[in-house]
């Protein structure tokens, strides 16, 4: 029986499609509607002998690949960063020749396949991001009012969001940027409401998840680390070894090695940026607050007295993301402090 494969480009609105056989051979192109029942009747002639229908990884593309999943078509959802390697040889980057491209990947077999989280840790890390925005803008505006106050001369105490007048030079002006300020402090007042009820919404959520009971035994693992790394993982059975989540996060050295030359520089920062942020923050706190003896925290405390804090906490966090995979994987009990 003839193999055929197709690649789709996906876009926000439209899609490019390509079916090839095994010989390479172009038995379809076209530009259709971002939708999966568009998409479907497309591909349907070929259903029978589809081997594969690779998908780049993307926001819309994870929506469009759950759908065609569940009408049974081959998904493969290949690596963006992999795919765009391979298919940098091409003359001209169009969505035509990207969907051409991704077809011919999986025809020759030439492609990494990519992890598509589920629905409930795509919940999770949107809850996450919601936190953080929340976050983020509060914080900008808590800087907009201090910067503020040494202009106009205002006393402020964001604790108890009021905002006083010491001296001004001119009663209009003075008026208008304490009603600013006063606007900036209940919009301050508002966020922080929102990110308590985030945080008692995510509080519930790890204390009602018993992987993320297990993984807050690790000192310096909290509720946003637990829930970060959960959510990240998704499916543990996806790494053969526990030793490459490290490095599937970023936090192993980069190395160039060519005939005599052999190069290893910082760490490679690829992977989950805020999964990253969390592991190091986690670490940090383990080595600047927690009491707690065990192995790991003396290691990196003799690493920073060599290297450094941050070197440390840096390295800390690579085995905290090896540690907590293995506390996840494993069914029996398994010690943190060992």
């Amino acid at each position: 029986m003839t193999s055929y494969y197709a690649g789709l480009d996906v876009g926000d609105t439209e899609t490019a499609v390509c079916v090839t056989d095994a010989a390479a051979t172009v038995l379809f192109e076209g530009r259709l509607r971002s939708d999966a029942k568009t998409v479907a009747s497309c591909l349907r002639p070929y259903k029978k002998m589809l081997q594969g229908v690779g998908i780049e990884t993307g926001a819309t593309a994870s929506r469009l690949y759950k759908q065609l999943w569940r009408q049974r078509y081959p998904m493969i959802c290949l690596d963006a960063f992999h795919a765009h390697s391979a298919l940098r040889a091409q003359r001209n980057k169009t969505d035509r020749a990207d969907a051409k491209g991704l077809a011919l990947l999986l025809c020759r077999g030439m492609y990494r396949e990519a992890h598509v989280k589920s629905d409930e840790a795509l919940a999770v890390r949107f809850l996450l991001n919601a936190r953080a925005t929340l976050v983020r803008r509060s914080l900008d505006i808590r800087l907009t009012i201090l910067s503020a106050a040494k202009l106009f001369g205002f006393t402020t105490d964001l604790k108890g969001k009021r905002v006083q007048r010491i001296q001004w030079s001119r009663r209009a002006r003075s008026a208008t940027a304490s009603d600013a300020a006063n606007a900036l402090l209940r919009s301050e007042h508002m966020l922080a409401a929102e990110v308590k009820a985030i945080d008692a919404m995510l509080a519930k959520m790890a204390r009602s998840d018993p992987v993320c009971r297990r993984l807050m035994t690790m000192p310096g693992v909290g509720v946003l680390t637990a829930l970060t790394f959960k959510a990240a993982i998704d499916d543990p059975a996806r790494f053969q070894s526990s030793r490459t989540v490290g490095a599937h996060f970023g936090l192993t050295t980069r190395r160039h090695q060519s005939g005599a030359i052999d190069i290893g520089g910082r760490i490679s920062k690829r992977g989950d940026s805020r999964v990253r942020q969390a592991l190091y923050l986690a670490a940090a706190a383990m080595l600047a607050k927690s009491k707690k003896e065990s192995r790991l925290r003396n290691w990196g405390l003799a690493l920073r007295e060599r290297h450094g804090f941050r070197f440390a906490a840096v390295a800390c966090a690579r085995r905290m993301a090896v540690i907590l995979h293995r506390m996840w994987v494993t069914e029996t009990d398994f010690d943190p402090a060992r």
